[in-house]
């Protein structure tokens, strides 16, 4: 999240939606998701934010990421925070201080009011019914649920709070696609550079096509580590635009 906007201390509470897996047979633990690595905590009972850093300060902090990360709708959660196919969308309140930023919220105080889990069926993608216990708790139909497999009744009774299947189905995953094609942008860019060297382009200039071709290796490695889809979008955007200048530059070295 960025831009960060004021700091409010609010009387009513916040609704706001985030992504989580759901782990353990014995005794179920939300773990969030996200760039930065999350503890687990019992989503059973209202909690208030600790900053586990060194020299730990009241949390949310402006100049810190710690707080109780979440966003206004729900349908925006892809783009601004790391996610998988297992994914359960938690519906929760915010209350004490939060801090408001672009795309969403970091809170000192939370409560977890519900679990979305997805939609459909983790193996056949039709109309979930069950959830599977196991290492992630995941979504599944009547005919995919095993022996241990238990309908929303009993998984709402489990974790304290309504459970539903509400949370949309995610898209299939382009990143694989989005890698090849930011690392085709380096080719391209070895041929321009290649091209370059052709004409005898004075030293600079060969210093100034290798530092674009390392800048798009780099955008290109960027991409392939990334797992927010509006992130590699916008690596492949800088990546055209270093193309672009590099093509502008060979056909001004060739006249």
């Amino acid at each position: 999240m960025s831009m960060t906007l004021p700091i409010d201390e609010i009387d009513e509470p916040l609704r706001a939606y985030k992504f989580a897996e759901v782990r353990g047979t014995t005794r179920p633990q939300v773990h969030p998701s996200g760039k930065f690595w999350r503890r687990a905590y019992d989503h059973r009972e209202p909690a208030t934010a600790v900053c586990h850093r060194r020299g730990g300060h009241a949390a949310p902090s402006v100049e810190c990421s710690c707080g109780f990360h979440a966003v206004t709708e729900m349908h925006t959660l892809p783009d601004v925070t790391e996610h998988h196919e297992h994914m359960v969308v938690l519906e929760v309140e915010l209350g004490g201080t939060v801090i408001e930023h672009e795309q969403g919220y970091r809170g000192e105080q939370q409560t977890v009011l519900a679990m979305r889990f997805p939609e459909t069926c983790t193996h056949c993608r039709r109309q979930a019914t069950h959830l599977q216990p196991g290492r992630v708790w995941r979504s599944v139909c009547t005919d995919c649920s095993g022996r241990r497999a238990v309908n929303r009744a009993d998984a709402t009774a489990i974790f304290g709070v309504d459970v539903s299947f509400t949370a949309p189905a995610p898209k299939k995953s382009q990143r694989v696609l989005e890698t090849v094609r930011g690392f085709s942008m380096v080719v391209l860019m070895m041929v321009c550079a290649m091209f370059a060297t052709k004409v005898s382009p004075p030293l600079a200039l060969v210093v100034v096509f290798g530092g674009m071709v390392a800048v798009s290796l780099g955008l290109a490695i960027a991409t392939a580590a990334s797992r927010l889809p509006r992130s590699r979008e916008s690596m492949f955007i800088l990546q055209s635009v270093t193309l672009f200048l590099s093509s502008m530059l060979l056909i001004a070295i060739g006249h």
